[in-house]
C-alpha cells in the first residue's frame, strides 16, 4: 500500500502563515510557501489562525450592552471548561450561557449576537437537580472570536459576574501571548482556577473537579 508522508512545517512557515492568514490572499500564501491551500487551511486551524473576514461582527448599543449584561449577571454564567483525558486537566475554554423561560428573549440576544452562538430548549430534569415547570431556553457562546469582544463590550455594564468575565479576559491575553498551537501555560491554567474558584458552585461534583485543578495547577513546573 502506497504512504504519502505529508511534508513537515518548517519554524519560518509557520511563522510566515501566522502573520499573512488573517489578512493576504490564501492562493498568493500558498504560491509563496509551494503548498496547497488545503494544507494551509488545516495548518491555520491547528494553530487558531482565523480569516479577518471570518471573524463575528458585534454591534451593540449602550442600552443594548447593558440589556444583555443584565441577563448574563441574573440568569446567566460565564465559565471556564475544563477538558480531561486519564483523569487530568487537558485543555480549558471558557463559555457564557444564559438560561430564560422567555423564548423571545433569547432569539433576541441571539439575534443581536450575529447568530454567532448556539441555543436549545430545556425540558424537564435540568443537571439532575430540579424540574422546570415550563420548557427553558439556553443560550451558549463558545469560542475565542465570539467570547472576547462581546466581554469587552459588556464589561462596563457586568456587576455580579465582572470578576469572572475579568478573569476570562485575562485569560485570553495570556493566550495570546503564548506561541500557537502549545497547550495552557500555568499562569492560564491559575487564572482558568480562579475563575472556578469565582463562580463557587457548591455541588459536590463542581467541587471535587475544582480541587482536581487545584492540586494539578499546583503540581506543574513554574
Amino acid at each position: 500500500m502506497l504512504t504519502i508522508m505529508s511534508k513537515k512545517w518548517s519554524k519560518f512557515e509557520e511563522d510566515f502563515l501566522m502573520n499573512n492568514f488573517r489578512s493576504s490572499d490564501l492562493s498568493e500564501i500558498a504560491r509563496q510557501l509551494n503548498r496547497g491551500c488545503k494544507s494551509l487551511q488545516v495548518k491555520a486551524y491547528r494553530l487558531g489562525l482565523r480569516r479577518a473576514s471570518l471573524e463575528p461582527q458585534l454591534s451593540l448599543t449602550n442600552e443594548e450592552a447593558a440589556y444583555i449584561a443584565g441577563f448574563i449577571d441574573g440568569d446567566g454564567c460565564i465559565r471556564m471548561s475544563v477538558q480531561y483525558k486519564c483523569g487530568q486537566p487537558k485543555t480549558v475554554k471558557p463559555i457564557i450561557e444564559i438560561t430564560n423561560g422567555n423564548k423571545e428573549v433569547i432569539e433576541w440576544i441571539h439575534k443581536k449576537l450575529s447568530q454567532n452562538c448556539k441555543t436549545k430548549v430545556i425540558r424537564g430534569l435540568v443537571e439532575n437537580r430540579y424540574v422546570l415547570p415550563t420548557p427553558h431556553y439556553h443560550l451558549i457562546v463558545a469560542g475565542y472570536w465570539r467570547i472576547k469582544p462581546l466581554l469587552e463590550r459588556l464589561l462596563p455594564y457586568l456587576r455580579v459576574k465582572l470578576k469572572v468575565a475579568e478573569a476570562v479576559l485575562e485569560f485570553y491575553q495570556l493566550r495570546d501571548a503564548k506561541e500557537s498551537g502549545k497547550p495552557p501555560t500555568k499562569a492560564m491554567w491559575r487564572v482558568a482556577l480562579r475563575a472556578r474558584k469565582l463562580v463557587n458552585s457548591k455541588r459536590a461534583p463542581h467541587i471535587r473537579l475544582r480541587e482536581l485543578l487545584e492540586r494539578f495547577v499546583t503540581s506543574l513546573p513554574e
